[in-house]
């Protein structure tokens, strides 16, 4: 489940400067994906999932708008990895992450 967050300009300067240091270190091809609209995401899941329900209880949850600040910057890198699955023949996809720094900011 994705929430959007609002007000996001203070954020996206942040993505920005923190996305130049990275291309900067590593290169431009160590974060290419598109930055699209900031969010947070509450939860995911590992199979095909209604979260209509999920999502209404959410709406109903006041205040409507909670404070979110950032005092640290974690530098991860995520990546795939091929992992057995039990009960089958072929194996399946492991979604894995290092994390290679954290960056306190305050």
């Amino acid at each position: 489940m994705r929430l959007d967050l609002h007000p996001d300009d203070h954020l996206a300067v942040l993505q920005r400067r923190v996305r130049t240091a990275v291309h900067e270190v590593f290169g431009a091809e160590a974060a290419g994906y598109p930055l699209g609209v900031l969010h947070t995401t509450a939860a995911y899941a590992a199979s095909d999932i209604d979260t209509d329900r999920v999502a209404q209880i959410i709406h109903y949850v006041r205040p409507g708008h909670a404070p979110f600040a950032v005092s640290r910057i974690a530098l991860i890198e995520v990546y795939w990895q091929r992992v057995p699955t039990p009960g089958a023949d072929l194996p399946g996809w492991q979604i894995c992450w290092d994390t290679h720094a954290v960056i306190p900011l305050d």
